[in-house]
């Protein structure tokens, strides 16, 4: 999972990652299905979605 790990918990604080890489990965992934969602909608992906995707949530 690309979000995994990317932020820690331990009460009363929350901490980010310092790798940037995955920070702009993360960042990247976020704006692709932002994208997506605007364009085509929930039904629209779920007409594109073929065999080899995984399910479109």
């Amino acid at each position: 999972m690309p979000f995994s790990g990317l932020v820690r918990h331990k009460r009363p604080y929350r901490a980010i990652t310092d790798d940037e890489e995955r920070l702009r990965s993360a960042y990247r992934l976020h704006q692709y299905h932002e994208t997506a969602d605007e364009q085509y909608g929930e039904e629209g992906l779920e007409e594109l979605q073929t065999n080899e995707m995984e399910k479109v949530q």
